[in-house]
């Protein structure tokens, strides 16, 4: 999604955090699945258990990939919160929530760019006339729920920051 909650710093402090005290990071990644936890059930809540359309349910590859058909039990369990401290590039975002499914990120995301193919956009029209525009499933279910996420994350962002200076002050 091009649309993040980013909390600069936070990559590097778990990195050294996990050199210094490994069960608090430990800790820290426990709290924040916690925080996302009702964000993470809301968007499996959300999803169709049955195709969205029924192209979904044929078999479909782009490559190697299999891209579907619709399992809605498999794009659910998909779902996921996820901490990332790898050093790539320049990206700060390192708390995030991922759809793993092909057929769920094209299900929320068809549209956002993209589809210019007839069939892309007599997909992309069916979507949005059943389920509204994209993101369809993840950014609505973060929405509800942005203020106690933020909430969350700024507790854990004072955990981290107190366990630092704690470290620091010995």
């Amino acid at each position: 999604m091009s649309n993040s909650v980013t909390v600069v710093g936070i990559k590097e402090t778990l990195r050294e955090l996990n050199k210094i005290e490994p069960e608090l990071r430990k800790e820290i990644i426990k709290d924040f699945r916690q925080v996302v936890k009702p964000v993470v059930d809301q968007i499996k809540r959300a999803l169709p258990v049955e195709a969205p359309l029924s192209g979904f349910a044929r078999s479909w590859t782009q490559g190697n990939n299999q891209k579907t058909p619709w399992n809605g039990a498999t794009v659910a369990k998909s779902v996921t919160s996820k901490i990332d401290t790898r050093k790539r590039g320049k990206s700060l975002a390192v708390m995030k929530i991922i759809m793993k499914s092909p057929a769920g990120a094209i299900a929320d995301m068809a549209g956002k760019k993209g589809g210019n193919s007839p069939q892309g956009q007599i997909m992309i029209a069916a979507l949005e006339r059943r389920y509204g525009r994209a993101s369809r499933f993840m950014w609505p279910s973060y929405i509800d729920k942005a203020n106690e996420i933020e909430g969350g994350v700024e507790q854990i962002v004072e955990k981290v920051i107190d366990a630092t200076n704690r470290r620091l002050v010995r």
